[in-house]
């Protein structure tokens, strides 16, 4: 996955016009997400809705933004289960609302 953020991030940098620029945007967003690098994908989303707003696919970058969010305020124990998820800071949760709706 490494190597094809390099690759997204490159075609972005050289061409960052058009209709594969936009998918490409699009794509990095995923890919960001896919490897873990929540912020980036926070970042990604946010600059994909800044600057195509009226996109078909600006839904996605709303709802991956408002999922990293979710995820990047996640504890590691959670996913193994050690602690309880109801008894958790819902700040995250309430920060990904915010990201999926505005």
């Amino acid at each position: 996955m490494p190597t094809a953020i390099e690759r997204l991030e490159a075609l972005d940098t050289r061409f960052p016009f058009g209709a594969h620029a936009e998918q490409a945007q699009i794509e990095l967003i995923y890919a960001y997400y896919e490897n873990g690098n929540w912020e980036e994908a926070r970042a990604a989303a946010s600059r994909f809705i800044r600057l195509h707003p009226d996109h078909p696919e600006v839904d996605y970058a709303y709802y991956v933004r408002g999922l990293s969010a979710w995820q990047a305020g996640r504890f590691s124990l959670e996913r193994l289960r050690l602690i309880d998820i109801s008894k958790r800071d819902v700040g995250a949760t309430r920060d990904a609302y915010n990201d999926s709706v505005n």
